[in-house]
């Protein structure tokens, strides 16, 4: 009896060994082979870097000689680079700056950075600031309304209108605390950086994110997918999003924004966005933002989901060029 159950100990040990040797190998190949690029080497050639304290967040600017600023954030995995298309049809009319919003892109973030609303805030105020740019309208979408809406409502002087597409904006919304054991879990940095890099890297993964956010599947195709791969390959990109993802669903706290109450006090003007197939951020989201915000203008979308800039590229276009100014 003690032998057998010998025999089975040292089975199980084997077995744990080799998943453990399994992980480290798998980390090891992503670090050599998979996320091995320099970020100022592999950054699009029109990126530019500004600090704004211990981080240096990346941007593309399209100068234009008309005074007028929009500033471009976009959300999860998205970069400066998914605004390729939009930018075009823009370009020599506006003042672009499309910013990579930590830790997304090209930007470069303090290992110590925690990627909560009050931080994300300062970086884009302090982006603004450090580049001296002033009566801005915003445009953020998914994720990056979020630390917007907070930034715009800690410093409206910087804005002179926003506008969410599909935002994803946490607001009047129940907390719930996540199970001790999963926050225990993902508070492991190499468990984390083993999701995450299994994620982002795994065959098909980001055509099937997109395509699940999209009302119209055949219109994801290589561009959009290689576009939002891009930045992947860039040293420690895996670590970066865990930790951010880790900050972002246990630690990230709550701000103004995240009070319906404090919307009162928007003065600015504000345009409302959304595809009516969004199914990850329902429609319902954005009419209740109509419902809290003073001033505001609502634009539905037909047959266009998640993300209006693959879904129907002409519409979004023709919608926010009507809206910005």
């Amino acid at each position: 009896m003690i032998s057998k159950f010998r025999g089975k100990l040292i089975k199980f040990f084997y077995f744990l060994l080799g998943f453990v040797i399994l992980i480290f190998s798998w980390l090891w190949f992503v670090d050599l082979f998979l996320e091995n690029d320099d970020v100022y080497v592999s950054a699009p050639q029109n990126t530019k870097w500004v600090e704004v304290g211990k981080n240096k967040i990346a941007y593309q600017h399209f100068m234009a000689d008309t005074g007028k600023n929009v500033a471009l954030i976009g959300g999860t995995t998205a970069w400066s680079g998914v605004w390729k298309n939009t930018i075009e049809d823009l370009e020599g009319k506006y003042n672009i700056y499309a910013i990579d919003l930590p830790p997304f892109g090209f930007s470069i973030v303090d290992e110590e950075y925690k990627y909560n609303l009050a931080n994300q805030a300062d970086l884009i105020n302090g982006f603004l600031k450090k580049l001296n740019i002033q009566d801005v309208v915003f445009v953020a979408h998914s994720y990056g309304a979020g630390p917007s809406m907070e930034a715009v409502l800690r410093n409206q002087d910087n804005y002179r209108k926003f506008i969410i597409i599909d935002g994803a904006i946490h607001v009047d919304r129940e907390s719930k605390q996540p199970i001790g054991f999963v926050k225990s879990f993902f508070s492991i940095p190499t468990f984390r950086y083993l999701i995450s890099s299994v994620a982002l890297h795994l065959p098909g993964f980001m055509e099937a994110s997109l395509k699940y956010l999209v009302y119209d599947n055949s219109k994801v195709d290589d561009f959009w997918v290689g576009i939002y791969n891009q930045p992947l390959s860039v040293e420690n990109q895996s670590q970066k999003i865990a930790k951010w993802f880790y900050d972002f669903v246990f630690e990230n706290g709550t701000g103004l924004s995240s009070e319906g109450g404090n919307y009162k006090d928007l003065v600015i003007p504000v345009v409302i966005i959304w595809g009516k197939e969004d199914t990850f951020t329902p429609l319902e989201q954005g009419l209740y933002l109509q419902k809290i915000i003073p001033q505001n203008n609502l634009i539905i979308l037909d047959k266009v989901g998640h993300i209006p800039m693959i879904d129907d590229r002409e519409g979004f276009t023709k919608v926010l060029k009507q809206n910005l100014e």
